[in-house]
């Protein structure tokens, strides 16, 4: 009874670690679902062939509040794709928050490990994420999005 036991909860272990893998990605290659400002969801992966700056936020951080400004300035620039993640509970708080209205580079995280998918300890997190998926740089802390040296260290990663 004890070997039955043990080779069942041992079947669960493995089918709940498969099922894990296969929600975050290929190692190395994070996703996960988002929602639009407009109620429209999508994956990361649906963006797969596209290099692009995922930024990860949320309203009650404070270093993220003072960056967000500057971001959103660079992603209106068309300089490089930009998802900026809110990891807010709901979009009230987001939408208080952005009180002219949220821009199309706004999204909110559906799911509620995506600072551990990418293997940030902290937010604000910027992470370049390549055409393949493959995640090229990470970085925890706020970026200076006005300084030349930061926008270039972020769209060299995106060439690579």
């Amino acid at each position: 009874m004890r070997r039955a036991l043990a080779v069942l909860v041992a079947l669960q272990l493995l089918a709940v670690g498969a099922w894990l893998l296969l929600r975050s990605g290929p190692p190395g290659h994070p996703d996960f679902a988002f929602e639009r400002a407009d109620g429209a969801v999508a994956r990361l992966s649906d963006r797969r062939g596209e290099a692009l700056v995922v930024h990860l936020w949320a309203t009650w951080c404070d270093p993220c509040v003072r960056e967000l400004p500057g971001l959103l300035a660079y992603a209106r620039e068309g300089r490089a794709p930009v998802l900026a993640v809110s990891l807010d509970d709901d979009w009230a708080k987001v939408r208080s928050f952005l009180s002219e209205g949220v821009p199309p580079a706004v999204v909110r995280a559906r799911d509620d490990d995506v600072a551990a998918r990418f293997g940030v300890p902290g937010l604000p997190a910027t992470i370049v994420v390549g055409p393949d998926g493959a995640v090229r740089e990470r970085r925890v802390g706020a970026i200076d999005w006005g300084s030349p040296e930061a926008r270039a260290r972020v769209e060299a990663a995106l060439r690579q």
